[in-house]
């Protein structure tokens, strides 16, 4: 994928994205 030499150490729902875990945008997107 695009994230292989950074997915060996970390999933890709957890990469940061603007100081946060991506997985983190969209549920709190839902939580408005």
């Amino acid at each position: 994928t695009r994230f292989r030499p950074l997915s060996f150490n970390i999933p890709k729902p957890l990469f940061p994205l603007a100081g946060q875990p991506m997985v983190y945008h969209p549920i709190s997107a839902c939580k408005r």
